[in-house]
C-alpha cells in the first residue's frame, strides 16, 4: 500500500543566467527562454514508480508504472547511480547490482522520478541489519539522521529524488525541498536504502493546522469504490463509500484498502491511544483502523471495531510505531458502501 504522500516535497529552483547580446542575435533559443518555458510547465497529475521494487536481483526486468490520467506521450529514462542507463522504454533490465530510478517526461510538463530501487547480486550477503531516518517528514532545514541497527561498519550516501548528496555521514541537514532517502553499504554486502523522508519548501505540522485539513483520503487508481468525505465545524468527518464494494479475496488481500480515509499526526512516542466517536447513517459496519509498527517492513497492523448508527466512543491502544515524524490513523472503507462518520477526540502518548 502506497502512500499518498508520496510526492508532498516541491523542488523550488533558482537560476540566474547571464547573457550577452551582440547584433540582431535571436534569442528564441536562449537558455533564458529555456527557463522561461520551463516555468510554464505543468506538474504531472501521478507519481511514477518501479516494479517489482522490494528484493530485486540482477536479471530482473523492471517496469515502470504511471498512475497519471494524462493523455500524453511519456519519454522513459532509467539510471543507475545517477547514470542514464537502458532506452526510451517503460521496462528495463538490470544486469549488474545498483540504485535504479525512472524518470517520466512529456511534453510541456516537469519530469518526476520514482524512488529508488537497491538491485541485489544474489552471490552477495545481505546485511542484518535495518535503515531508518529520523524524522520522516519536516521542512527546509531539517536536519535527517540515520540510524543502522546492524553490526556491520556501513557508508552512507544520502539521495534527494534520487540523486546523490551529503556525504559519508548519518547525519544531512537539508537544503532544497524533496524526497531523501539514505543507502548503506559494506563491502561484499549488497546495499540496503531507507524509506523516504519528504521535506517541502514550508511544512506545517498537522497539529498545527484546521482539523478539516488533518483529514485525506487514497483511493487505489484500480479500485472498485469511491470516496468522498467532508469535516464539520465540530470536528465530524462524514465518510461516504461509493461505486462497488472491493472487499478482501483470495489473490488480494488488501482490497478493503483500495480506499481509504486518514487523520494525520505527528509520531513522536512508541505508544499511543486513540480516542474516537464513530457511528453509522443506518445499519452496521465493520471499520478497521491501520497504523504502522516499527520493523524492517511497512507492516500494516489493524483493529477492527464494530460500529452502528448509535455514536459511541471508542479507544484503540497501540504500541511499536514507527520513526518520528507524520504519521496518520487510516481507516478502511473499500469493503463496505454507505455513509459513517467519526470524530477524533485525542491521540494520547503512553
Amino acid at each position: 500500500m502506497k502512500n499518498t504522500s508520496k510526492f508532498i516535497g516541491i523542488i523550488v529552483l533558482a537560476a540566474v543566467i547571464g547573457f550577452t547580446m551582440t547584433g540582431c542575435q535571436d534569442t528564441t533559443n536562449s537558455d533564458e527562454n529555456k527557463n522561461e518555458n520551463k516555468d510554464e510547465n505543468k506538474d504531472f497529475n501521478g507519481y511514477v514508480d518501479i516494479n517489482p521494487y522490494m528484493d530485486v536481483n540482477i536479471n530482473t526486468e523492471l517496469t515502470a508504472v504511471y498512475n497519471g490520467t494524462e493523455t500524453v506521450t511519456l519519454t522513459y529514462q532509467w539510471k543507475k547511480d545517477d547514470g542514464n542507463v537502458g532506452t526510451n522504454s517503460k521496462t528495463f533490465t538490470p544486469r549488474q547490482a545498483g540504485s535504479y530510478t525512472i524518470t517520466i517526461s512529456a511534453a510541456g510538463y516537469n519530469s518526476i522520478t520514482s524512488r529508488v530501487v537497491i538491485i541485489n547480486d544474489p552471490e552477495l550477503s545481505s546485511l542484518n541489519g535495518i535503515i531508518r531516518i529520523t524524522p520522516g517528514i519536516g521542512g527546509i532545514g531539517t536536519k535527517l539522521t540515520a540510524e543502522y541497527s546492524g553490526t556491520e561498519t556501513v557508508k552512507y550516501q544520502w539521495k534527494k529524488n534520487g540523486v546523490n548528496v551529503g556525504t559519508n555521514s548519518p547525519e544531512y541537514t537539508t537544503t532544497e525541498a524533496g524526497d531523501y532517502n539514505v543507502i548503506v553499504s559494506a563491502e561484499g554486502y549488497n546495499n540496503k536504502i531507507s524509506f523516504t523522508a519528504f521535506i517541502t519548501a514550508s511544512y506545517i505540522p498537522p497539529e498545527d493546522k484546521p482539523v478539516a485539513d488533518r483529514w485525506w483520503k487514497w483511493i487505489d487508481p484500480g479500485s472498485t469504490a469511491t470516496l468522498d468525505y467532508s469535516v464539520a465545524d465540530d470536528g465530524v468527518c462524514t465518510i461516504t463509500v461509493g461505486g462497488t464494494a472491493q472487499p478482501n479475496d483470495e489473490t488480494d488481500n488488501w482490497g478493503s484498502w483500495k480506499a481509504m480515509a486518514g487523520y494525520a499526526y505527528t509520531n513522536k512516542a512508541k505508544s499511543y491511544e486513540y480516542t474516537f466517536e464513530a457511528w453509522t447513517q443506518s445499519g452496521s459496519r465493520e471499520l478497521h483502523f491501520g497504523y504502522y509498527e516499527d520493523n524492517d517492513e511497512d507492516i500494516h497492523l489493524t483493529e477492527t471495531r464494530s460500529i452502528t448508527s448509535t455514536r459511541t466512543l471508542y479507544t484503540i491502544s497501540v504500541s511499536a510505531l514507527p520513526r518520528s515524524g507524520e504519521n496518520a490513523i487510516r481507516l478502511q472503507c473499500a469493503d463496505q458502501t454507505g455513509t459513517f462518520y467519526v470524530k477524533i477526540v485525542s491521540i494520547t502518548e503512553r
